[in-house]
């Protein structure tokens, strides 16, 4: 597999299993999709949450109503303690041609990461579905350890305009950025705010 950013603005998104797993999934895609979630049971943390939840015994649905549930859907997520079960749901998907993560089975065609984010930045983890824990550990790693991205992104672009106004040649304007990007004076700066770390790209490279 091979990482790739998709819009799902709008999109439905079910997922088969109230447990932990099908929560940490749902957390995933509702800030922008549609989440509706079928299980017998839901966990704690699964109401108020803007979450469709639809009651059912999964273990006693026909492919019929497998298929009912994923209507309108573009992905589907198996995330059920029952292997056969999530791999059943695979093979539904698989042939009406939806995206498919399957928490416990035979793998989908997509697999739903760890994700870092910032106002400006998103960055995906995933150890191939083999390590969960420690795709989670990777994350709160660089939470913990990450320098100001946010800041240093709202930075660069006030630069790359500033640039583009007195500075014609493309190389010029290159070679600013990457240097400032790997100064740590930038950085340092950077910690007092955007106008300090700028001030001191004027006075250093401009």
């Amino acid at each position: 597999m091979i990482p790739l950013m998709h819009d799902l603005k709008g999109k439905k998104v079910v997922i088969f299993g109230g447990g932990d797993v099908g929560l940490r999934k749902a957390e995933f895609f509702l800030a922008e999709c549609s989440v509706t979630v079928i299980s017998m049971d839901f966990c704690e943390g699964f109401t108020d949450r803007g979450i469709t939840l639809i009651k059912a015994d999964l273990s006693n649905l026909t492919d019929g109503e497998i298929l009912e549930y994923l209507s309108d859907c573009t992905v589907c997520v198996a995330a059920t303690s029952d292997t056969a079960l999530n791999n059943r749901i695979h093979a539904i998907c698989m042939k009406k041609g939806l995206m498919f993560d399957n928490a416990a089975g035979e793998s989908g065609n997509i697999i739903v990461p760890s994700v870092i984010r910032g106002r400006n930045y998103s960055i995906a983890i995933s150890t191939g579905g083999r390590s969960p824990a420690t795709a989670r550990y990777m994350r709160r790693y660089f939470e913990k350890n990450a320098p100001q991205f946010d800041e240093m992104i709202e930075l660069q672009c006030e630069l790359r305009e500033l640039l583009k106004s007195c500075t014609q040649s493309q190389s010029e304007r290159k070679r600013i950025i990457t240097a400032t990007l790997e100064d740590e004076n930038v950085w340092k700066e950077l910690k007092n705010g955007k106008n300090t770390a700028m001030e001191y790209i004027r006075k250093v490279y401009l």
